[in-house]
């Protein structure tokens, strides 16, 4: 490779630049449940899903990566003695970003278990722990949406004043009435709220 471009390494950065911008719309979808089954599976979880900010922070350590090289590209393009080697500098500043954005985003998800409700939102250390029986109310906000009042998400309200909501997907849908069935063992009282869409 390296007797094809010589000494000029600009075409492979080039390369990796635009992988990278790319690959930012594609990466977050697959690596973020690759390495959150790799880090958090477990059999008991009746419900797993990763947080939105997971793909967004994946997607923004994607499009980091990018940022660096072109940084690094803009500073080889403006020194003096060009043909000279010099130390990846941007790699060595930005990859530590870039690693930390990427965890940061692994770490983002919430499930159920038989234990309760386990949630990890963007920028915090700690998994929150919501229990069944520290669980207060649990409100189903439903809306209208092509005049058919449908379910829109379950909002968990913790009795330490914390809560976390659920949005009622597809995928949310098929574990519904067993999450259920864990509040009414657990007392956990259940209201619906109506909310008129946004205009």
């Amino acid at each position: 490779m390296k007797a094809m471009i010589g000494q000029d390494t600009k075409p492979i950065k080039v390369g990796m630049m635009v992988i990278f911008i790319i690959g930012s719309f594609f990466f977050p979808l697959f690596l973020v449940i690759f390495f959150q089954d790799i880090f958090f599976f477990s059999r008991d979880h009746i419900y797993f899903q990763p947080l939105l900010s997971a793909y967004v922070l994946f997607f923004a350590g994607s499009m980091l990566m990018a940022g660096t090289i072109l940084l690094d590209l803009l500073y080889n393009s403006r020194r003096e003695h060009k043909n000279l080697k010099h130390r990846p500098w941007m790699f060595f500043l930005g990859l530590p970003a870039v690693i930390l954005t990427c965890i940061l985003g692994i770490n983002s998800y919430f499930y159920f278990d038989p234990k309760g409700l386990h949630f990890n939102e963007a920028f915090t250390l700690e998994r929150t722990d919501m229990e069944w029986s520290d669980m207060k109310e649990v409100i189903k906000v439903t809306t209208r949406e092509n005049n058919t009042v449908t379910l829109k998400e379950h909002e968990f309200i913790g009795k330490d004043g914390s809560h976390f909501t659920v949005q009622n997907d597809r995928d949310f849908f098929d574990y519904r009435n067993k999450i259920y069935a864990y509040l009414e063992a657990a007392d956990v009282p259940m209201r619906t709220v109506f909310i008129e869409p946004e205009e």
